[in-house]
């Protein structure tokens, strides 16, 4: 069934030129440069979820759970809007049914003691930098903020 979404979100994709301009983590800076920023610097954080981690009480794992089941969930819905009609109103009721099954089963895992280590980690970048005082005029020479 994904299949038919995808060709559907390639063509979007393609339509709206999405990654024709590819940027490397090594260009925001760079870009941060072009436009008059200086003392710029870039720090990285990892969030992780792990469910099964024993540093989390067990409220917080069944949220990561329940998280997940929600981006699942959301995902079918992005995939109709990607894609309308691509799907019956059955797939679609089959697939919700699918992603409720498996998060019920994983909910279950959880509170039975069964390890299933599934691990996600999210990397994000923060950079930043200063502008001077200087560069806070629009082309023409007017001041943009009252500094």
């Amino acid at each position: 069934m994904w299949d038919r979404v995808a060709a559907a979100a390639q063509a979007t994709l393609k339509h709206n030129k999405v990654g024709a301009y590819p940027c490397s983590i090594a260009d925001i800076p760079r870009f941060f440069e072009e436009v008059g920023f200086e003392n710029i610097s870039v720090d990285f954080i990892a969030v992780t979820s792990a469910a099964d981690s024993a540093h989390y009480d067990m409220s917080l794992r069944e949220k990561f759970i329940k998280s997940n089941r929600q981006v699942a969930l959301d995902a079918i819905v992005l995939a109709e809007n990607y894609a309308p009609r691509v799907w019956s109103d059955a797939e679609i009721q089959q697939l919700r049914g699918l992603v409720e099954q498996k998060f019920a089963k994983r909910l279950n895992d959880l509170r039975t003691g069964k390890k299933v280590w599934d691990i996600s980690v999210e990397m994000m970048m923060i950079a930043h930098g200063y502008k001077p005082l200087s560069s806070l005029r629009d082309y023409e020479g007017e001041k943009l903020c009252n500094i």
